[in-house]
């Protein structure tokens, strides 16, 4: 049986004792899933090369993989996309573009993702940062604002606070890079998928606010690749951003990645109205406190 040591104090688990070489009994792999829900990222090192058909088949416990990103000729299997800071490689500058967490131009946001690396540079890393705890680190009138608004992107539109399909916790949907985000909007129609757009200026605000919460060190953590490290990542409740140096110069290191996705399973928009109906119906203090009503009562 493997074990777990925590990654960081708020969030994250190194996982020990376990090869990913061998085959994974689904049992093993149910006790990972809860694993993951728990701690939203499990972090596996010294795994080596993993071959695509291993690296799918843990996927694959997640759901089925969503793959629409290009396919590099040197990638071991269409469903893996394969990242690298030297063309001829992999494709290049993936995951520099701003904060984000994947697959938000879906209408569910994938679920799951891996991260499992053939090879490293010294200055390859990539950080990650719990968005429950972004949440929670808001003011209470920030909280209030942001319960209403929307992300808006290329191609779809998310409410930027929800709760998680697995875990209930609130957690957020956006993508920060100029090539994906459009504004922050409210008053959304969810049939007609039509929002009003909050000023730039405000959106700006709200973006900037968002980026300086992701990027507190007391609450992101920066993971240093090393080759065979393999990571398996709950994309809806951790964001993530490529540092520069994963784009350094291939002389100095190649830094080659092996990533799959996980299709999701639910709209973020459709949580968000079943927990505000559920909020909705909650009795308020006043009708708590109030007697029941009796056969007499109803008679006089």
């Amino acid at each position: 049986a493997y074990k777990l040591k925590p990654l960081t104090p708020h969030f994250g688990a190194i996982v020990e004792g376990i090869s990913l070489q061998n085959r994974i009994r689904k049992e093993t792999l149910k006790r990972l899933e809860q694993d993951l829900w728990n701690h939203r990222l499990l972090y596996f090192t010294d795994q080596g090369k993993l071959s695509a058909e291993t690296q799918l088949q843990i996927s694959r416990h997640f759901g089925e993989i969503h793959s629409t990103f290009y396919k590099h000729p040197k990638s071991p299997h269409p469903d893996i996309f394969r990242v690298s800071n030297d063309e001829k490689e992999g494709c290049t500058r993936v995951g520099r573009s701003g904060w984000h967490i994947d697959g938000t131009f879906c209408e569910k946001p994938f679920r799951v993702q891996t991260m499992h690396f053939w090879s490293t540079n010294k200055k390859g890393s990539t950080y990650f940062c719990p968005l429950n705890e972004v949440i929670n680190a808001l003011t209470e009138d920030e909280r209030k604002v942001w319960d209403k608004i929307y992300f808006v992107g290329d191609s779809s539109v998310h409410p930027l606070i929800y709760p998680h399909p697995e875990t209930h916790k609130d957690t957020l949907c956006f993508h920060l890079g100029d090539a994906f985000f459009r504004c922050f909007a409210e008053a959304v129609d969810p049939i007609e998928m039509r929002a009003q757009p909050l000023s730039q200026k405000d959106s700006n605000a709200i973006r900037s606010r968002l980026v300086s919460l992701l990027e507190d060190s007391k609450r992101n953590v920066q993971i240093n690749w090393k080759q065979g490290d393999f990571a398996l990542i709950d994309n809806l409740a951790v964001g993530h951003y490529a540092s520069p140096g994963t784009q350094a110069d291939p002389k100095e290191g190649l830094r080659v990645l092996h990533r799959t996705t996980v299709a999701g399973h639910s709209r973020p928009l459709d949580l968000k109205l079943e927990a505000l109906k559920t909020f909705k119906k909650r009795p308020t203090q006043t009708e708590k406190d109030k007697p029941a009503s009796t056969a007499a009562d109803s008679k006089a």
